[in-house]
């Protein structure tokens, strides 16, 4: 359920972040600025679809590795520092490798 909604969270940021124009350039290390006022919400559904294309993001499963990669390469097309980290959850029936972002 947390990496549902991990991904959920991830894919919302994402397209946020790719229905808005960067209002001045910044620097490579910060993220860039977005005007709110600029969202596309023809660009917003186009990156919820491209991520839903992936298939089955299931948890701890290779789909999610493919949406997470999916959106950290995404956010870093628009110049905001993103990485997949990676941790293990031990549970009672299994022990899960998770890879937020």
């Amino acid at each position: 359920m947390f990496r549902k909604n991990a991904i959920r969270a991830g894919a919302l940021c994402l397209v946020l972040l790719v229905s808005c124009q960067q209002k001045t350039p910044e620097p490579a290390s910060t993220s860039p600025q977005l005007d709110p006022a600029a969202f596309d919400g023809a660009k917003a559904l186009e990156e919820a679809r491209s991520l839903v294309a992936l298939g089955p993001r299931a948890a701890a499963t290779p789909g999610s590795e493919a949406a997470a990669r999916h959106l950290a390469d995404r956010l870093k097309a628009f110049g905001v520092e993103a990485s997949v980290d990676e941790f293990t959850d031990i549970c009672p029936t299994c022990d899960s490798i998770w890879k937020p972002m």
